[in-house]
C-alpha cells in the first residue's frame, strides 16, 4: 500500500494533478457524461450517456449506447458533494478506488502465493508505468482493478458454508462490472469461471454456482442498457445500432466495404449516436497473425521480448514441476495434513527423469530464442532494445541470457527435494491463475478481436497486464525463494552429511559449491532483473510524461476562454478548459482548401461533430482555433529516445495546415499562435481564418 500511494501521490503531485501519459481523456469523459446529467437530467436520454460536450441545451442529447459506462455515476455523487474539478476527481478516485483495488488484488494473491508473491505482485503492478500506473489516475480506468480483484477474491473465497453471502456480493459485483464495460465485463467474467472451474473441480457445484451468479448478473446489467436503448432509440433502431456496432467493431470483412461503412456512418449520425472507428488490420482479427501482432504491440513490446524471455526460462520449471505434482494429487495430501512448510516427496525423481527434463527444457528454450526474430519485426526489436533502454548493452544482455538459461537448466536438472512443498503450493496456484487469464483473453480476443485491438492492447488499457505483471512477480518469487533455499539447504544439508559420514569431503565441498554458485546466481538474476524493470520504468517516464496536455491550461486564459476549437485528437479537455464547445477531425490537418460556388472551403471529414443540433447550428462549421494534439505512444517514445543532442521531432510542425499558419501567407487570416517548445513537438494552436468555412465531406 505504502509504494502504491507513494508512487500514485508522486505522479499526480508531478502532473498538477492532471496526469496524461498516452491517454486520460476517459476522466474528461466521465466529467462531461456527470455533468451532463446535472443539467438536463435523465429523462432526454432515458439514462444513456451524453456525450456532447456544448453546454448549449439544443446539442443534447448525442449519446454513447454501447457501454452503460458506470464511472459517470461515482463521479456524479462526487460532484453533488462539491467536488466539481477533475483534479480533484483523479486524486480522490486513485487513492480511494485504487487503494482498495491494491488492498483486494493483495488479498487475493496472499491466499493463492503466500504474503511473499502477493508483495511481489503488487509491487510489480504499482510500478508498471505504461500498463497498469497510468491508468489509476484515470476516473474511468481505475475501477478495472477493482472489479477484476473483486470478482476473483469472491471465487478464491467462496465455499458450501458461504456461498449465498459470496454469491450476493459477486451478483452485485457482476452488475457494476457489464454496466461498466461489456468486452472488460466479459473477459473478467471468463477468467473468474475458468478460474473456479479450476479450482473447485473438486466441488463441480461451486464452479457451476459462480457461472450462475456471474452470468444473472451480467444479464441484468446489459438488459439494463438494452432497455434504455429501447426507450430512447426504439426497438428497430436500438437493435440496428446493436449489430451494426458489433460487426464493423469487430470483423471488418463483414462491413461490406465503402460503401457499407458511409451507409453505417449515416446512421449513427442521423440518430446522434457516438460512434469510433476501427484501426483494423488486413489479415482481420481472428487470424493468428493479426493476434500475435497485437499481443506484440500490446504486451511484448511494452514488456520487451529480452524480459519476457528471461521470465519464461526462469518459471518454466517451477510451472513443470508444480503442476506435475499438482497433477498426481501429491501437493494436496501433503498441504492438507499441515505439513506444507516441509519437503514435497517426489517418486521417481530418478537420474534420467532429471536428465529428460533438462533436455526437453533446452528444446524449448532454444527453440524460442531462435525463432523469436520470425514471431516479431526485429528490426522493431533491434531498435526499441537500443533507443530505450541503452544502459544495457549487448554484451550484458546476452550474459543475463546465458545466466538464465544455465540458471533454468540447473532447475530442472536439480533435486526436487530443494523447493520445499509450500512453495510448490504457491506456484501451483499462481499457474492456475495465469492459464486461466490466458485462456480467457483468447477467448474474449476471439469474440469481440476489434474491441479488444482497439480499446485494450492498442491503447496499453489495463487487460492483459493482470496476467503478465503477475508471471513477472512469479519469476521473481522464485528467484528469491531458491536463493535463500539454497543457502538454508547448504547448511543443513552438509551439517547432516557431516554426521552421517555418507559421503566423502570431495563430495561435500561439491555440494557446497553448487549451493553456494546457485544462491548466488538467483540474487544475481533478481537484481539484474530488478534492475532491468526499474530502468525500463524511468525510461517510460522520461519518454512518455504524464505532463502531456499541462499546455491545455492555458486555455481557460483570456485569449481561449469560451472560444470553439477543432483538433485531430480528443477535444473533451479542451472543452473542460475554455468551457466552450470543441470536436474532433482528422482531415482538417491536411489544409485541403477547396473552391466552391460560395467561395473558398477547408474540408474536414465532419463525423465527429457531436452535437444534437449540428445540422441546424452553422457556428460549427466556424470554428475559432485548430489545434494539433500528437498522442503519445512507444512510436513516439522510440523516436524522441533515438534523437541526437539538440534534435527535435517533426509531429505537428509536419501537418499542413500548421505548416501553412507558420507561414502565414498574406492571403490567410491564419496564424499559429502558439507551439510545443520542447523536443518533443506534441502540440500547436493554429488561429483559423473567419472569412474560410469549413466543409464537411462526410455530411453529404
Amino acid at each position: 500500500m505504502g509504494i502504491y500511494f507513494a508512487i500514485i501521490i508522486g505522479l499526480l503531485v508531478y502532473s498538477d494533478f492532471l496526469p496524461y501519459v498516452t491517454d486520460n481523456n476517459e476522466s474528461f469523459s466521465a466529467f462531461f457524461h456527470a455533468r451532463n446529467i446535472l443539467q438536463f437530467g435523465l429523462s432526454s436520454t432515458a439514462g444513456l450517456t451524453d456525450e456532447a460536450s456544448s453546454g448549449a441545451p439544443a446539442a443534447h442529447p448525442y449519446i454513447y449506447t454501447h457501454g452503460g459506462n458506470f464511472p459517470r455515476i461515482p463521479v456524479l455523487v462526487l460532484m453533488l458533494l462539491g467536488v466539481n474539478t477533475i483534479e480533484q476527481q483523479i486524486t480522490i478516485l486513485a487513492l480511494l478506488v485504487g487503494g482498495v483495488s491494491v488492498y483486494l488484488c493483495y488479498k487475493f494473491f496472499s491466499r493463492i502465493g503466500g504474503e511473499l508473491f502477493a508483495f511481489l505482485a503488487v509491487a510489480v503492478l504499482s510500478t508498471d508505468y505504461l500498463l497498469f500506473t497510468q491508468w489509476q489516475v484515470n476516473t474511468f480506468r481505475v475501477w478495472h482493478g477493482f472489479f477484476f480483484f473483486a470478482s476473483l477474491l469472491c471465487v478464491q473465497t467462496l465455499t458450501e458454508r458461504n456461498r449465498r453471502s459470496m454469491g450476493a456480493v459477486l451478483f452485485l459485483n457482476s452488475i457494476g462490472l457489464f454496466y461498466f464495460e461489456i468486452v472488460f465485463g466479459a473477459f473478467v467474467a471468463l477468467f473468474s469461471v475458468i478460474y473456479a472451474a479450476v479450482l473447485h473441480r473438486r466441488q463441480p457445484g461451486l464452479a457451476v454456482w459462480t457461472a450462475v451468479v456471474i452470468a444473472l448478473g451480467g444479464l441484468v446489467a446489459l438488459g439494463t442498457l438494452l432497455g434504455q436503448s429501447f426507450a430512447h432509440l426504439g426497438i428497430e433502431r436500438a437493435l440496428e445500432d446493436i449489430r451494426l456496432t458489433f460487426l464493423a467493431r469487430n470483423f471488418d470483412a463483414a462491413g461490406g466495404g465503402a460503401e457499407s461503412a458511409a451507409t453505417r456512418l449515416q446512421f449513427f449520425m442521423k440518430n446522434h449516436i457516438v460512434y469510433w472507428d476501427s484501426a483494423f488490420q488486413p489479415s482481420g482479427f481472428l487470424a493468428i497473425d493479426s493476434l500475435r501482432t497485437a499481443l506484440y504491440e500490446g504486451v511484448v513490446r511494452v514488456f520487451t521480448p529480452f524480459l519476457i524471455l528471461v521470465m519464461a526460462i526462469v518459471s518454466l520449471p517451477g510451472l513443470l514441476k508444480a503442476s506435475a505434482l499438482g497433477m498426481g494429487g501429491v501437493l494436496r495430501r501433503r498441504v492438507d495434513a499441515g505439513d506444507g512448510g516441509g519437503r514435497t516427496p517426489q517418486p521417481g525423481n530418478t537420474p534420467a527423469r532429471r536428465l529428460l527434463l533438462g533436455i526437453l527444457f533446452a528444446v524449448v528454450a532454444g527453440w524460442y530464442v531462435l525463432v523469436r526474430w520470425r514471431l516479431f519485426d526485429p528490426v522493431q526489436i533491434s531498435s526499441w532494445q537500443g533507443s530505450i533502454y541503452h544502459p544495457f548493452s549487448g554484451i550484458v544482455l546476452q550474459l543475463l541470457l546465458a545466466g538464465s538459461l544455465l540458471l533454468g537448466l540447473l532447475l530442472m536438472t536439480g533435486q526436487d527435494s530443494e523447493v520445499p512443498g509450500a512453495v510448490n503450493h504457491h506456484i501451483l496456484g499462481v499457474t492456475r491463475y495465469i492459464l486461466a487469464g490466458s485462456a480467457a483473453l483468447v477467448i474474449t480476443n476471439a469474440a469481440f478481436p476489434g474491441y479488444v485491438w482497439n480499446g485494450y492492447l492498442f491503447r496499453y488499457a489495463p487487460l492483459p497486464v493482470f496476467t503478465v505483471d503477475v508471471w513477472l512477480a512469479l519469476a521473481l518469487y522464485i528467484l528469491l525463494v531458491l536463493a535463500f533455499q539454497s543457502r538454508r539447504d547448504a547448511r543443513r544439508g552438509l551439517g547432516g552429511l557431516h554426521r552421517s559420514g555418507d559421503m566423502q569431503r570431495a563430495t561435500i565441498n561439491r555440494y557446497r559449491v553448487r549451493q553456494a554458485a546457485l544462491s548466488f546466481a538467483s540474487i544475481a538474476l533478481f537484481g539484474a532483473i530488478l534492475v532491468y524493470w526499474i530502468n525500463l520504468q524511468v525510461s517510460y517516464f522520461a519518454k512518455l510524461p504524464s505532463t502531456s496536455i499541462l499546455f491545455m491550461k492555458q486555455l481557460s486564459g483570456p485569449e481561449f476562454r469560451a472560444a470553439s476549437f477543432v483538433s485531430d485528437n480528443y477535444t473533451l479537455p479542451i472543452a473542460y478548459f475554455t468551457g466552450q464547445w470543441a470536436y474532433q477531425d482528422q482531415v482538417i490537418p491536411e489544409n485541403a482548401v477547396v473552391v466552391t460556388n460560395d467561395g473558398p472551403r477547408l474540408k474536414i471529414s465532419g463525423k465527429f461533430i457531436w452535437f444534437a443540433d449540428r445540422e441546424t447550428n452553422a457556428s460549427y462549421l466556424r470554428p475559432q482555433y485548430y489545434l494539433c494534439r500528437v498522442q503519445s505512444d512507444l512510436n513516439s517514445a522510440s523516436r524522441l529516445a533515438s534523437l541526437p543532442a539538440g534534435g527535435r521531432l517533426e509531429n505537428c510542425s509536419n501537418q499542413p495546415l500548421v505548416r501553412a499558419a507558420r507561414v502565414s501567407p498574406a492571403q490567410s487570416e491564419r496564424v499559429l499562435v502558439a507551439s510545443d517548445p520542447t523536443p518533443f513537438d506534441m502540440w500547436a494552436i493554429v488561429k483559423l481564418d473567419p472569412r474560410i468555412p469549413l466543409l464537411p465531406k462526410d455530411l453529404d
